[in-house]
């Protein structure tokens, strides 16, 4: 290698190196806040139970009056000898504790037919493809919230000049936080041009998977993520699925399909 190529393969090298992305993990641990006292928006997020032989936890929110949004890998159909599917979801509303919440209740499920994935997410687990869809029986539990967030496609612009970004969720590693919802925000977030999803700095853990995560722009809170990635043991950034136009055309045909139309 000449000269000029060393130069210039170790000017590339420090450029990405200067665009990196670093994400302080400890530091937000100590960051994020527990929610002691349920309101909007975050009375729009649900701890969920799912039962498939064992039982996960799980997080979701509120998009419509009748739908909830997850984490794909929440709903998914696994390929499994058994225990394949989730048969059935317990949704506590607005819960800061393992007794106190705003709504609770406890449904079978069918899927393709009150919790949605895509089959080819089924097969392959894919963080591009990890979005879920749960269809409530009814509007009793918005009864009770009455909030919900407003699902919209990512768009680079309504992030210009990096608003903070904001995350809650329902952590189930340690047991003494069991049902309690933290959230937490920042400006450390970044989405390559090529990838659809997000690295942010938020520490999460097994449970929080399926949180929404927004910006507000004039009173209103735009989820454009789904969180769905995240290691407590390492300093890695934690990663969301991007709701993509596509996404948000499949959630919306899957609803419609079902009755509701998501945009009202």
């Amino acid at each position: 290698m000449n000269i000029k190529s060393l130069f210039l393969f170790f000017s590339v090298l420090l450029f990405t190196i200067s665009q990196a992305q670093n994400c302080d993990i400890p530091a937000a641990k100590k960051r994020r806040k527990q929610v002691t006292a349920i309101s909007a928006p975050n009375s729009g997020i649900v701890h969920v139970t799912m039962k498939r032989g064992k039982s996960y936890i799980g997080t979701a929110f509120f998009i419509h009056p009748r739908v909830l949004i997850t984490a794909g890998h929440n709903v998914r159909k696994r390929p499994q000898f058994i225990y394949t599917r989730v048969k059935q979801l317990t949704l506590r509303f607005g819960a800061t504790d393992r007794n106190t919440n705003l709504y609770q209740t406890t449904f079978a499920t069918t899927q393709n037919d009150n919790i949605y994935t895509l089959q080819s997410f089924n097969k392959h687990y894919s963080i591009e493809e990890d979005y879920g869809v749960i269809i409530l029986p009814d509007e009793e539990a918005y009864k009770k919230v009455n909030t919900r967030f407003t699902l919209t496609p990512y768009d680079a612009n309504n992030l210009t000049g990096k608003p903070p970004v904001f995350l809650a969720g329902y952590p189930s590693e340690d047991n003494k936080l069991y049902c309690t919802l933290w959230e937490d925000n920042t400006t450390n977030y970044i989405k390559n041009d090529t990838e659809n999803y997000m690295r942010y700095e938020f520490y999460t853990e097994h449970g929080v998977s399926g949180a929404p995560v927004w910006y507000t722009d004039s009173a209103v809170n735009y989820a454009f993520a789904i969180h769905t990635n995240g290691d407590p043991n390492k300093k890695d950034c934690s990663k969301a699925t991007i709701i993509t136009k596509k996404i948000y055309d499949d959630i919306s045909r899957f609803c419609l399909s079902k009755g509701i139309d998501i945009t009202k």
